[in-house]
């Protein structure tokens, strides 16, 4: 898993948003719990994607179920 630091540094050498209404959504659950930017849910999602050899997976519907996989990439 990236730290907090490595999600910052990467996230911010991103050029430009892919998934922009999906990087919204991630930003906007993961507020609830504490506070990223769209780079860096960018960064978290397209990490996670990789994880499974995906380019971009589809978001859960449920915002529960996002969170879920949101925080094990901010430890």
């Amino acid at each position: 898993m990236p730290s907090k630091t490595d999600l910052r540094t990467k996230g911010a050498n991103m050029k430009k948003l892919e998934y922009p209404k999906d990087c919204k959504r991630i930003v906007k659950v993961a507020l609830k719990y504490g506070k990223i930017n769209d780079k860096e849910a960018q960064y978290i999602w397209k990490t996670y994607s990789n994880d499974f050899a995906a380019g971009w997976l589809i978001l859960p519907d449920s915002d529960a179920d996002l969170w879920e996989i949101i925080k094990e990439y901010l430890r």
